[in-house]
């Protein structure tokens, strides 16, 4: 029995993500000033705090 190791395919999550149908930011574009300059445009005084329900078993 063997293996051939060239049939191997590797596995790129950036392409298994775009095929789904999901578009992320390229990553030089997602520094900590970016992201900071992104959350000072927000208007962070209108926020609600929204919390799902907990599961059933959750303290088991």
């Amino acid at each position: 029995m063997g293996y051939e190791y060239g049939l191997a395919k590797t596995f790129n999550p950036r392409d298994e993500v775009k095929k789904s149908g999901v578009f992320m930011k390229p990553p030089e574009d997602l520094t900590l000033e970016e992201q900071y300059k992104e959350f000072q445009k927000m208007n962070i005084s209108e926020w609600t705090n929204v919390r799902i329900p907990r599961p059933k078993d959750w303290n088991d």
